[in-house]
Parts: C-alpha cells; structure tokens; sequence
C-alpha cells in the first residue's frame, strides 16, 4: 500500500518555568508563585494517506505524561495528556 505512510516519533524536553498569578477568586485575590522544573518525554504516532500528489490526509494519537505534585504533602500522580488528531494538507508546486 504505497499511499500508506506510517510514522513514529519520541521527544524529550527539559522544563524550567514558573509564572506569578494575580486572580480574583470567592475569598479575595489569588497570588501564587507556581513553578515546575522537570524532564517530559512524548511519543506519537500515525499514518498518512496520500490522496493526490499533493494532497496528504494524517491521523495520529499524542501522548505524553504529565507528573503533577499538587501539594508538599500529597504523592505524585500522573495527568498524562492524550489527544488524537487529523490534518489535511496541500503542496503548492
């Protein structure tokens, strides 16, 4: 199936962030410092169609987890991010 075109790829970054929150919330203002400082890795998934010599049709699922530790004294868990998505795409030549 030459119009089948699948692909795999793995990324890895490393995180140094932070950011200052000024937000109204029911009791007053909300002025957390919150910050992360990690490594990640993501991994994807996929296959192309090729409709025409131009034209190319792509499904492919994204995953990468997300290890949250909400509280100095809670364990923790892991809010992976998931998502499947779809790309139709035109080469001008």
């Amino acid at each position: 199936m030459p119009k089948l075109v699948p692909h795999v790829t793995v990324g890895g970054n490393f995180i140094d962030a932070a950011i200052q929150i000024k937000a109204p919330v029911v009791r007053g203002l909300d002025e957390n410092r919150e910050w992360t400082r990690g490594g990640t890795f993501s991994t994807t998934a996929g296959v192309s169609y090729l409709l025409t010599r131009q034209t190319v049709f792509t499904v492919e699922t994204f995953y990468s987890p997300l290890w949250v530790t909400r509280s100095p004294t809670a364990g923790r868990t892991n809010d992976g991010l998931f998502n499947v998505r779809a790309m139709l795409s035109y080469t001008l030549r």
